[in-house]
């Protein structure tokens, strides 16, 4: 590959955060490429230091104007950087794209890490749901390079908007896990956001003999906070909060099952591969998720999961409760080190380097 190709990852978090997109910028440094993550924080926060990261501080947080602020300081970088590629992550992102691109005569990557308009925070939104929509019917088309997440998800915005997706799954790299003894233990890894099941979850744990590590912050975290005080389980739920990605690893593996709980009613939850799936399936830790065709047929090859059909208390204990019989546990656990050995970013960063050929080319 060309040792002077500039690229520039845009996404609407700070940068840090984002696993999947660290894991895409170390892969291509490492093949030459220079690479920046440009995310967006907010005035009042710390910024950070870190070589590769810039981050554009914003006022408003929330809402249409909070989009126009970013996209516009978005907008004005790119054309100011002028990257050989652009890679848009996300509807909230594709517009600067398309039009820094258009100005500058880069290349660019749309990288949809979700069906965006099918979210549940949009259900009902039939106004916003209608935006993104125009967003991605103007931006798509104009894109040279199409990824995401699971294979339901590129089909669905190939039906929709015409465009082939390339599947680039969000997966850890390699590690060794610590042969530590399991605690009786329950963990979540995400945010703790609406559709993730997490108030059914909650509920549930009147019925099991575990305790709940949650581990991540999001749009409910006070209300489930509230809720768990309300039902009388604060010494049974623990909230750990954002924790780095290290500390992560030492939780789950210490935990004893993994928990992945989406409401299906959502279609994009539907059609979605969470990242904390394989993070689970690295840390050796047998999970109860949702029967989702995605998850089936991961399932079909190493069967590292209990699938659950209803996302209610009582249905959420019983799987549970089957996980933790110590003949399936160890089964599942034995099936996730198998997995570990397929399901991983070494694997997927071969597919991203084959991907990116098509358009690194034009720059050889």
């Amino acid at each position: 590959m060309s040792t002077s190709t500039e690229l520039v990852i845009t996404v609407t978090n700070d940068g840090v955060s984002d696993r999947r997109m660290r894991r895409l910028a170390d892969l291509l440094r490492v093949h030459g490429w220079s690479v920046t993550i440009v995310g967006r924080i907010f005035s009042s926060d710390s910024r950070t230091s870190e070589q590769g990261i810039v981050q554009i501080p914003c006022d408003r947080r929330k809402g249409p104007a909070a989009y126009w602020e970013y996209h516009q300081k978005l907008l004005t970088y790119l054309r100011r950087q002028k990257p050989d590629i652009i890679c848009a992550v996300d509807y909230d992102t594709l517009t600067a794209g398309v039009l820094a691109a258009r100005t500058c005569g880069a290349k660019l990557i749309f990288d949809s890490h979700e069906f965006f308009e099918e979210v549940p925070e949009l259900t009902g939104r039939l106004l916003k749901k209608w935006v993104w929509r125009k967003v991605a019917q103007r931006g798509i088309p104009k894109t040279d390079l199409r990824w995401t997440v699971s294979h339901e998800i590129a089909d669905a915005l190939k039906d929709r908007y015409g465009m082939p997706f390339e599947v680039i799954r969000n997966m850890p790299s390699k590690y060794e896990i610590d042969p530590q003894p399991r605690e009786q233990a329950l963990v979540y890894l995400g945010v703790l956001n609406e559709g993730r099941g997490l108030p059914q979850l909650i509920k549930a744990m009147h019925q099991v003999d575990a305790t709940l590590w949650l581990i991540g912050e999001g749009d409910l975290s006070q209300s489930l906070r509230t809720l768990v005080a309300d039902q009388g389980l604060s010494g049974k739920i623990e909230f750990l909060g954002w924790l780095p990605e290290a500390s992560h690893r030492e939780w789950l593996a210490r935990a004893r099952v993994g928990l992945n709980l989406l409401d299906t009613s959502s279609m994009s939850y539907r059609y979605s591969l969470a990242n904390k799936f394989f993070d689970y399936v690295h840390a050796g830790l047998p999970q109860l998720t949702m029967n989702l065709s995605t998850y089936r047929s991961l399932n079909d090859q190493y069967e590292v999961a209990k699938l659950l059909d209803h996302l209610e208390p009582t249905a959420i204990a019983h799987g549970i409760a089957e996980i933790l019989n110590s003949e399936t546990w160890q089964h599942l656990h034995e099936q996730t080190l198998t997995a570990r050995e397929y399901w991983n970013w070494e694997q997927e960063a071969k597919k991203v380097l084959v991907s990116l050929e098509k358009i690194n080319s034009h720059f050889g």
